[in-house]
């Protein structure tokens, strides 16, 4: 299992393919980073494809006490700047992308 850390919570990710761009999906609120499945499958070939958990979802950590779409979007930017990514193409679904807007305008 591959994880970054968000503060203290371990953050859940995924990675597949290799392209020179990176696509990093983020799921809505309540489901976790197999929502994107098929799109993974469908990307991987021409895109580096990231899915992640965000923080209390999935199998990341749930040891935060503050639970805000700031947050979130932390979470986002942990991945980033974690694993390196370089040429990202952010996608949110619902919470998702909130936390990708939070993690655009802040990063």
């Amino acid at each position: 299992m591959k994880k970054v850390k968000s503060g203290s919570v371990p953050i859940h990710y995924t990675m597949t393919g290799n392209g020179d761009k990176t696509l990093l999906f983020v799921h809505g609120s309540f489901i976790d980073q197999s929502w994107w499945s098929e799109q993974v499958n469908y990307f991987k070939e021409h895109y580096t494809v990231v899915t992640m958990d965000l923080g209390g979802h999935g199998q990341s950590g749930v040891n935060r006490n503050i639970w805000t779409v700031q947050k979130f979007g932390q979470d986002v930017r942990a991945v980033i700047k974690q694993l390196e990514l370089k040429n990202v193409i952010l996608v949110g679904h619902s919470l998702g992308a909130d936390a990708v807007l939070e993690a655009a305008v802040s990063y």
